[in-house]
């Protein structure tokens, strides 16, 4: 039983259609949903359409008659004197099933995100028979009208055409006008504009139900728009040409993304990605119409220079392929683009005769994207490199950006070519300015394969030197970087020999730099891991190798794992930390007082390693830590958010080295904030009291794609993974003997939690 009944607006135009139009108006009013109003519109039909509608007498029909025929003027009528909540569209040669409206109004009200209705048409001819193998059967199969998210029957309706049957359209009123009104200019394929619009707005649904009947006419005064006429597949291609064009340029970039994720050739993140040049290549995969619409999209966006360098450079779509695109459209042939790409260059083989020697001369790097970044940040470039080749002299850094073209002595510099995916053209390039592959440059495999030589001699020296006891140590979270480290004090006494360290990824070294019982700490870039497996092998039974604690099915409980994979007594305790590097003192004084805040009472905020991250928007709102400041304030506390960013406006933030932040935190005197590595870090390395909490429902925790990742490698639920990691963080701090010092608790809401914070500040 519905709790409400809302209006519904059912519209019905007519032109020529006196014999069917009685049987669609009494599919309407034999419907068992009752609160309805029929707008039915005749326009101008030359038969008895006319006196058949007015026969029936029932107070929910409003008619209107135009005296002229307008084509779609009708329904551009009956749309704008709808009063329901919901309105509905059937034409008149169709026919509804008695319990549409009532399974819809079900439907809509318990899925308020919905914001269109469809159902399962069932197909018949001008006699009423059901037609079982005609076209329509197949595009309006359960195959074709799975439901599916907004953005995949987005893709699926522009690359393929339009699979949902108007005559089954139940919509929302709001939703209709947000989006704007059906444009009946386009009298072949209104309804596809119309969907590819809404999908950027809001939900649909098919219900599996067939509750309508839709009626086919190939011929005669009555045949369907969508007759197969010369006329009607000229007009019908003209028309999804533009549309094709206006919707592509008009969609979002992150509803784009998320509609063509699997089709993108390169990802939004990658070096090379360009927007324009995605949404052309969406536009020539499209089976409806291609060649019209890439051909004037193309020419639209060229006279921007960026889409013309990123066509010629990423993308290989050349002014050549698009003359040829052009010259088919009359014939409905399109060459895929894919198709038309250049020989690719065979590579010289690397010899053991071409030394890559870096140190011989300037080192230039060609490309300036992500992966340049990358590898310069992680040290697998760790020598000094003149200058950054690029075609769009994009800056990287304090490292001066060139164009190619200014470049007059080619043999001055040694060219590390970082662009995999035009590593062939550039190579080409290379070689006609007369550069030898290997004496003069090199591509980014080969150039990791040689660089993974310097770390191949010293982690092959240190296996063979008997003093020292070699570990290779996997990126982990911080918390999880700190409860090795503690027990790395009875490593080191267990084994009698100086700890060197060799970690992967960006934050292991600086961690383990603190740690005063590490003798040195090598970084390894995870480009060159896979060339140093073989040394990893052969040095197995002078390696500890950390990377297995990732294996082991116990992990959640991170301090018994650790002393088992050290081969630690089950008695040993965690040690405290005072950090090896000591932080610029000063330097450090000067940023806190510069803030304005006092020593002993300002309150460290860490919502989580960055506030913008998945669980401060999920968690605690910036509001939340808004309310939290000014309640500290009150109680004669400063504040200071943890935050690349500012976060709120007229708080003090800051976002410092590890090294620096174990004094800043001191100066401090007290910290709040979510359960996470970088609370476990201060715990380890300072004496300051801190306060974290859970979520109520700690599945919000780890409602994020890492956390699920997690979960799905291991046999536990969710809930049951996030309860054991709330006891994995209590015994670390039971480990470090800081139970005095935290505080640990459950959120309930904002304002009793302020409260909690506040009344821990007294205990403290």
């Amino acid at each position: 039983m519905l709790k409400k009944e809302p209006l519904v607006s059912v519209c019905m135009p007519c032109y020529n259609h006196e014999e069917f139009v009685g049987q669609a108006i009494q599919s309407v009013l034999s419907q068992t949903y009752s609160n309805f109003e029929l707008i039915i519109v005749d326009d101008a039909s030359a038969d008895n359409s006319a006196e058949v509608i007015h026969s029936f007498e029932d107070s929910r029909i409003r008619v209107k008659v135009i005296e002229e025929n307008t084509g779609f003027g009708a329904a551009e009528y009956m749309f704008r004197q709808a009063r329901g909540e919901f309105v509905c569209w059937l034409d008149s040669d169709d026919i509804w099933e008695p319990t549409l409206l009532e399974r819809y109004m079900e439907f809509f009200q318990g899925h308020k995100e919905c914001g269109a209705c469809f159902c399962r048409p069932i197909i018949i001819d001008g006699s009423g028979c059901i037609l079982t193998e005609h076209l329509f059967c197949s595009i309006f199969s359960e195959e074709n009208l799975k439901n599916m998210e907004k953005e995949k029957w987005f893709r699926k309706i522009f690359i393929e055409g339009n699979y949902l049957c108007s005559s089954t359209l139940c919509i929302r009123k709001n939703i209709y006008e947000q989006v704007g009104e059906l444009r009946f200019q386009y009298k072949q394929v209104h309804d596809y504009d119309y969907w590819l619009r809404f999908l950027q707005v809001a939900e649909i649904y098919v219900l599996p139900d067939r509750l309508a009947r839709y009626r086919i006419h190939w011929e005669g005064e009555n045949a369907n728009f969508s007759t197969p006429t010369s006329e009607v597949i000229c007009r019908d291609e003209v028309e999804r040409a533009y549309i094709l064009l206006e919707v592509m340029e008009g969609v979002g970039e992150g509803f784009f993304i998320k509609a063509f994720s699997d089709l993108l050739c390169f990802s939004p993140e990658e070096e090379g990605f360009c927007l324009e040049c995605e949404k052309f290549l969406m536009i020539e995969k499209s089976e409806v119409c291609p060649s019209l619409s890439a051909v004037f999209y193309y020419y639209r966006h060229y006279q921007d220079e960026r889409f013309r360098y990123y066509c010629k450079n990423y993308y290989g779509i050349t002014n050549n392929m698009i003359y040829e695109m052009a010259g088919n459209v009359n014939i409905g042939q399109s060459e895929s683009l894919l198709s038309d790409s250049k020989p690719k260059q065979e590579k010289k083989p690397l010899t053991k005769d071409m030394v890559f020697n870096p140190w011989d001369k300037p080192i230039a790097v060609w490309g300036a994207g992500i992966r340049t970044e990358k590898i310069m940040k992680n040290g697998l470039i760790n020598f000094p490199i003149e200058c950054i080749i690029d075609r769009e002299k994009k800056s990287l850094g304090a490292i001066k950006t060139i164009l190619p073209d200014v470049i007059e002595d080619w043999k001055k510099c040694y060219v590390i070519v970082t662009p995999k995916k035009f590593e062939d053209e550039i190579f080409r390039i290379l070689e006609e300015k007369g550069l030898q592959h290997g004496d003069d440059y090199i591509g980014y495999d080969e150039f990791c394969k040689f660089s993974s030589k310097i770390y191949k001699n010293k982690l092959f020296s240190d296996l063979n030197n008997e003093c020292i006891a070699t570990v290779i140590m996997p990126e982990l979270p911080l918390g999880d970087m700190c409860a090795i480290i503690g027990f790395l004090k009875a490593y080191k006494e267990k084994m009698g020999k100086s700890l060197v360290f060799y970690a992967l990824g960006e934050h292991g070294k600086e961690v383990l730099e603190l740690c005063p019982y590490i003798e040195r700490v090598e970084k390894i870039p995870i480009e060159c891991m896979e060339y140093l497996e073989d040394t990893v092998r052969e040095g197995k039974n002078n390696l500890l190798d950390m990377r297995t604690l990732l294996a082991d099915e116990d992990k959640l409980d991170f301090l018994k794992v650790v002393k088992r994979i050290l081969q630690l007594p089950e008695g040993i305790r965690y040690d405290r930390i005072t950090p090896g590097i000591s932080s610029d003192m000063e330097k450090v004084e000067k940023l806190f007082q510069s803030l304005g805040l006092r020593e002993g009472k300002t309150i460290f905020i860490a919502p989580d390693t960055d506030l913008f991250g998945p669980l401060g928007k999920e968690l605690k709102s910036i509001a939340f830590w808004t309310r939290l400041s000014e309640a500290l304030a009150e109680e004669g506390y400063d504040a200071v958010f943890y935050s690349k960013e500012a976060v709120v406006s007229g708080i003090p933030y800051v976002f410092l080295e590890l090294a620096e932040l174990p004094r800043f935190i001191e100066m401090c005197g007290n910290v709040v904030g979510i359960r996470s590595g970088l609370l476990n870090f201060i715990a380890v390395f300072t004496d300051v009291a801190i306060q974290c909490f859970w979520p109520e429902d700690d599945s919000i925790y780890f409602n994020t794609d890492t956390w699920k990742n997690f979960a799905e490698r291991g046999s536990l639920s969710q809930t049951d993974r996030s309860q054991e990691m709330i006891e994995a963080g209590l015994a670390l701090t039971k480990e470090m003997n800081r139970t005095d010092k935290v505080f640990e608790f459950v959120c309930q809401n904002d304002w009793q939690d302020i409260e909690t914070i506040i009344r821990n500040l007294r205990f403290i």
